[in-house]
């Protein structure tokens, strides 16, 4: 994967931390900000489905407690429902 080099500064105690997580991980502190910058923007990042909430108009009032019903029909559903031996 290509690289970009960014500079930036911390406060005296993140780089104290940095460095002590990077030893401890055996890993260069940059792996380090990489990692905590790949976990801040999985976090961050919002979920494309929840922009689909309400969009769908019409269709069964029960449609989220009974979806296995309409997705799978009633032989579906019903084989869900069986209990495990």
């Amino acid at each position: 994967m290509a690289t970009v080099k960014k500079t930036f500064y911390l406060h005296q105690d993140q780089g104290r931390r940095l460095k002590e997580i990077a030893g401890a991980d055996r890993v260069s502190e940059a792996e380090v900000v990489r990692r905590a910058i790949d976990h801040y923007l999985r976090t961050r990042m919002p979920n494309p489905l929840l922009g689909r909430i309400g969009t769908v108009t019409g269709g069964p009032r029960d449609g989220a407690a009974n979806h296995d019903r309409y997705i799978y029909g009633e032989q579906g559903a019903d084989a869900r429902e069986a209990p495990h031996r």
